[in-house]
């Protein structure tokens, strides 16, 4: 949940440096409330592109199956969650077992087909 990536991000060293030295992060102190802010922000903003890439599904609905936006990618049973839950899908998967930026696993996602010819495929792999 968005809550547990919070909660982790307590305890790395991206946490000790904000507290540190907040003014690099654009943060005026390390008041707890603005930290909170700050970093909300960033999950948000993060979970949101990695959603939009298709990396990942974050449920809303309180634990149905889902609203069909997974593309394919997951079965309805795969994306039944809870409140809020992150569920990774298997572009996510093969992204984070590979090493690849969610960007690029994107970029795959969409141009990569089965008719591909020699030269798009490795204009694709020059973009990626």
């Amino acid at each position: 949940s968005k809550q547990d990536v919070m909660e982790y991000l307590t305890w790395t060293y991206f946490f000790r440096r904000i507290m540190q030295n907040p003014s690099y992060y654009g943060l005026d102190s390390v008041d707890k409330e603005e930290v909170a802010a700050f970093l909300s922000g960033l999950i948000e903003d993060t979970l949101e592109d990695l959603e939009e890439a298709g990396c990942i599904h974050i449920s809303d609905n309180g634990g149905g199956a889902g609203d069909g936006s997974s593309e394919g990618d997951e079965t309805s049973a795969d994306v039944a969650t809870s409140n809020n839950e992150i569920v990774p899908l298997l572009l996510g998967r093969v992204a984070s077992f590979y090493y690849l930026h969610y960007a690029t696993a994107a970029l795959f996602r969409d141009r990569v087909h089965r008719e591909m010819s020699l030269q798009e495929s490795f204009e694709t792999l020059c973009e990626a």
